[in-house]
């Protein structure tokens, strides 16, 4: 299965349906063969626009950085009083209207938490 960004998701099983007894791993990999090109998609633009987004956290001296990436979300380590100014930066690149999406908007969810206090700030771009 190819996603329209390139990426390739192969599944061998499928290939050789009904040689397999195992009716439950032959629909799980269907399921995969279904969602591949949407969670490929996702996965590319998020890494696309976590690129973006660290190469500018660099270029304007944010004490703030990425620490990597979870399927399609990407984990920071946002210092307190730069958490609006990262938060407008990375909505810039996301909110970009892109001729492969037909320019229908990008919605992310931002979650803000401090681990160590147990505190929670909020969740989404609309309620922050």
């Amino acid at each position: 299965i190819q996603s329209s960004w390139g990426p390739i998701r192969r599944t061998p099983y499928l290939v050789y349906s009904g040689s397999d007894d195992d009716d439950m791993r032959t629909k799980n990999y269907e399921n995969i063969s279904l969602n591949s090109p949407v969670q490929n998609f996702e996965a590319c633009y998020m890494m696309y626009n976590m690129s973006r987004t660290n190469e500018a956290l660099h270029n304007q001296n944010f004490k703030s950085h990425l620490v990597g990436n979870i399927h399609d979300s990407f984990i920071a380590y946002i210092k307190r009083d730069e958490m609006q100014n990262f938060k407008q930066l990375s909505l810039s690149f996301f909110h970009e209207p892109l001729d492969i999406m037909k320019k229908i908007p990008y919605i992310i969810e931002m979650g803000f938490s401090d681990y160590e206090k147990g505190e929670y700030w909020g969740v989404t771009e609309h309620e922050f």
